[in-house]
């Protein structure tokens, strides 16, 4: 009986298809082995060879089997037909540790595919959704007041500013102690954020364990607690002095894009020398941002502190806790 069964259901599989000699349009014309002798077409249903945009590709080997020409319908086995692009991807060779055929560093839940030319706020934007916060806009706001530009944050996190008819910077103006207009804001923090906004290459700025920049990258970390802590301890001074606005600036000169400057290995470094470059230009026009006067925080008690005037350096290099002159004190 089971001989019987297996018998009529061969017969029913076999008959059941129209048979064919599919290998003859590719120039295959040798005899095939067939238990219906060719009568009927014995493959299976689900396809081995498969097209895949312009290439036939073996399903069982994960081999190419063909290039197709679309254009003449022919195929070939050159390979210069199997895939077009517009244009090689102009990143590719800066980041040769990540494959170009994926998208978004094969984590597009945490990062976006801007163009390519300007800092993206996105990861900031989604650390203001998790635990509502508006940070993003504390950066625009202290970045605006900062280098005099109108600075914008777009829904997916794409950050530019204004430009007037000839392209150049929209700047803002005021006045100075004796009336005259003068443009707001630091020149250097200008000429900092339009370079890297223009630049070819992305600036990504996240939330991070520390602020930081990792070697040889572009991206940014930004820990909103130990801003905060800068911003709540500063003393004597515009609490922005090592703000949102002025940490970005400072972490941006440590990027590929700014310089990859480092912190040392003089005291208080060569980052450090340019926010104090750009402390100088914003106190000359009336703001109140000290000088850094060392880039490592001394413990004293049970906190840490900063000197930002000589009189604060002297009494903290001294070990004594001041009370008085510019500094910043923060919890470690």
């Amino acid at each position: 009986m089971k001989k019987v069964f297996l018998f009529v259901s061969i017969s029913f599989f076999v008959c059941s298809i129209h048979a064919q000699d599919i290998f003859k349009k590719h120039g295959f014309d040798k005899e095939i082995l067939t238990l219906s002798k060719g009568r009927y077409e014995e493959v299976f249903t689900n396809k081995e060879v498969v097209q895949i945009g312009s290439v036939l590709l073996n399903t069982k080997t994960n081999k190419i089997v063909k290039f197709l020409d679309d254009e003449t319908d022919e195929t070939s086995f050159k390979a210069e037909y199997s895939s077009r692009w517009l244009s090689p991807d102009p990143l590719a060779e800066k980041y040769p540790w990540i494959s170009p055929y994926v998208f978004c560093s094969n984590n597009p839940v945490r990062w976006v595919d801007l163009r390519g030319d300007s800092i993206s706020l996105a990861g900031i934007q989604l650390l203001d959704q998790a635990i509502n916060t508006n940070y993003t806009q504390t950066i625009v706001n202290d970045l605006q007041s900062q280098t005099g530009l109108t600075i914008t944050v777009s829904a997916n996190g794409t950050m530019s500013y204004a430009k007037d008819a000839n392209g150049n910077p929209v700047i803002t103006t005021t006045t100075d102690a004796n009336g005259n207009t003068i443009q707001a804001g630091s020149a250097t923090a200008r000429t900092l954020m339009t370079g890297a906004m223009d630049h070819q290459d992305m600036v990504t700025v996240t939330p991070g364990r520390t602020s930081g920049v990792p070697p040889g990258t572009n991206t940014i970390g930004l820990n909103f607690k130990q801003i905060d802590g800068f911003i709540n301890g500063t003393v004597n001074m515009d609490n922005r002095t090592l703000g949102w606005g002025m940490t970005v600036m400072h972490e941006l000169y440590h990027t590929q894009i700014g310089g990859g400057l480092p912190d040392s290995p003089f005291n208080p470094g060569p980052v450090v020398t340019q926010m104090n470059i750009i402390r100088s230009e914003l106190n000359t026009k009336g703001g109140n941002y000290g000088q850094r006067m060392d880039y490592y925080a001394a413990p004293l008690g049970s906190n840490m502190y900063i000197p930002f005037d000589i009189v604060s350096k002297g009494l903290i290099s001294s070990g004594i806790i001041p009370s008085a002159p510019k500094f910043i004190r923060f919890r470690p």
